[in-house]
């Protein structure tokens, strides 16, 4: 480096003049220098180089006598040390001093870097690295001196004019897509706002790269569209979620509107909470879906429709809400209560079970079709057993008045008409018997699986420890089993808003 200044020293020498360098006035010496800056770009460059050293030697009289092989070393090297005020700039010139002077071997020091601007991440990357030999290298020099004066022109000018002593030099490419830009060196090309990969000057400087210089170029052009797929998404996604708000809002919404949302949130992938949204918008097409099924139904009572994970049977339909039970049997191996005592419908863990655990296994939009309901439980009629206070429950059990009255109405409950199992298998009617049976029997059986099977109502029965039942063959037992009998099948009952 030391011996390079010496020989560009004596270059400039060669080209402007021994006077050039004799002049004593610093003052003068400037303003000399300061003209050739103003007619002509490459002179700025010498001018920079030359001030700067300026401002600690006045004058170049000790460097006028000196010979190429008979360099003051010490005083070289401290013209190359000094904390100049912008030393890259100034390493720059030397670069291009170098080119005009002919030293086509020459490189600029590899540690001297431009502090960079705070930017997002970027790959490693040099601001300026050193050219490859060509006869196209000074004129792309050049080119790259008048990017830093933000003179896109003339530094377009100059890099087609090493494009025409070497059209494959990657180099001037680069130059060109940095004066199409207006940036003023290729370490900004990263944050651009533009995507550069179908760039024609951006593809010509790829393919006649080094390996170096490709993979540096690819790394801008992978931030780039990172970047730019960032905003994108950013884009999309408020414009998602406002068209969602529209969605929600409209008077009557329409189960393809949430299906396309809930396809193009799932296209943004995890940005923020895209795909919490989609599950929202999958939600509510099944909500909806489910609606148009049941208006389509005309539900009714007797009908059969699916809801949630089951199918159910509709018992009545009120003011635009159905009565349900599920259409066979849920669960078994569900005591009324956990443990032998006397409870009620209030008290019971099977109600606990039902409007937690149950309940559970509804999404939450399923669950808010579910009606929070009023269950009178009255006391058994033929016992006296009590039934405790109402409850609000959103899942429930029939009791003894809604088995009867649902499954046929045959009034026998009302009316207290319970028959008494003999021997033969047959009913009797008698005041002393404990059940319930009539023509409806086969309507209420319901299976597990493949077999039926006894399942609870929420009445009482004989006793406070008892609970009412139907038994497999569909009667109604009022009499009841233990409440800790662990064999018992289950058959939900709900108000479903329509």
């Amino acid at each position: 480096m030391n011996d390079q200044v010496l020989i560009l020293l004596t270059q400039i020498k060669e080209e402007f003049g021994e006077d050039f360098f004799r002049c004593s006035n610093a003052d003068r010496f400037r303003a000399i220098f300061n003209d050739l800056s103003m007619n002509k770009s490459e002179y700025k460059a010498i001018g920079r180089l030359l001030r700067d050293v300026i401002a600690e030697f006045d004058g170049f009289t000790v460097l006028c006598d000196a010979k190429h092989d008979k360099a003051d070393k010490a005083l070289v090297d401290k013209i190359c040390s000094q904390k100049l005020s912008d030393r890259v700039e100034t390493t720059r010139a030397v670069g291009y001093l170098a080119h005009i002077a002919g030293f086509k071997d020459y490189k600029p020091p590899s540690d001297v870097t431009a502090s960079p601007k705070p930017q997002s991440p970027k790959p490693a990357q040099k601001t300026q690295t050193a050219l490859p030999p060509s006869p196209a290298a000074p004129k792309t020099m050049r080119g790259y001196l008048c990017l830093e004066e933000s003179e896109w022109a003339e530094a377009k000018a100059h890099f087609d004019a090493a494009l025409d002593l070497e059209p494959e030099y990657a180099p001037a490419y680069v130059g060109l897509l940095c004066a199409e830009l207006k940036v003023t060196s290729e370490s900004e090309i990263v944050n651009q706002q533009v995507l550069i990969s179908e760039n024609p000057n951006f593809k010509r400087a790829v393919r006649f790269a080094d390996d170096e210089q490709r993979t540096r170029l690819e790394q801008y052009n992978d931030i780039i569209k990172k970047r730019f797929d960032e905003q994108e998404r950013a884009k999309a996604y408020a414009q998602l979620v406002n068209v969602k708000k529209l969605a929600e809002s409209a008077k009557e919404k329409k189960s393809n509107d949430f299906r396309v949302l809930a396809k193009q949130f799932r296209d943004l992938g995890n940005y923020q909470n895209a795909s919490v949204l989609a599950s929202e918008c999958e939600e509510e097409v099944r909500r909806l879906v489910r609606e148009e099924e049941l208006r389509k139904v005309r539900i009714s009572p007797g009908k059969i429709i699916k809801f949630g994970s089951y199918e159910w049977r509709v018992l009545d339909v009120q003011n635009r809400q159905a009565l349900l039970i599920s259409k066979d049997v849920t669960h078994v191996y569900k005591p009324y209560n956990e443990t032998y005592t006397d409870v009620t419908w209030e008290s019971c863990t099977l109600q606990q079970w039902l409007n937690r655990d149950f309940l559970s296994e509804f999404s939450a939009q399923e669950q808010s079709q579910i009606c929070l309901s009023t269950i009178p439980n009255e006391d058994n009629q033929w016992y006296g057993t009590k039934g405790g206070n109402q409850t609000t429950d959103r899942i429930f059990l029939l009791s003894l008045d809604e088995v009867d009255y649902y499954f046929g109405n045959s009034g026998d409950y009302r009316n207290k008409r319970r028959k008494k199992y003999v021997n033969d298998g047959n009913f009797q009617l008698d005041s002393d018997g404990f059940y319930l049976s009539n023509g409806n029997d086969k309507d209420r059986v319901a299976k597990y699986g493949k077999n039926a099977s006894w399942w609870w109502l929420r009445s009482p029965g004989n006793g406070s420890h008892f609970a009412a039942y139907v038994s497999s063959d569909g009667y109604v037992n009022v009499l009841g089993n233990n409440v800790i009998i662990d064999f018992g099948g289950v058959r939900p009952a709900l108000w479903l808003n329509l």
